[in-house]
């Protein structure tokens, strides 16, 4: 079974560290995108992702897959691709 999910996610600083916001999910790319947009006028950090989820049902292994759709700002260095 195959699921797509849309991610908009933020960063704020505590100092020199990025702290992950909540991440929200949407129903569709365009409102990601536009959540993560306005994210990036007010903080350091802001990204909007999608996320194919793959479940295998014969081997029961789950493969995700994920797409950056935008990004602007600082991004914590663990999510550069």
């Amino acid at each position: 079974m195959r699921t797509r999910s849309f991610v908009a996610q933020s960063f704020r600083s505590d100092g020199q560290r990025l702290i992950a916001c909540e991440p929200q999910r949407f129903d569709t790319a365009e409102q990601a995108i536009a959540s993560a947009r306005r994210a990036a006028e007010r903080k350091p950090g802001s990204l909007a992702y999608s996320v194919l989820d793959d479940l295998d049902t014969a081997g029961g292994e789950r493969v995700a897959k994920s797409v950056t759709l935008f990004r602007a700002g600082r991004i914590p260095v663990e999510l550069e691709a």
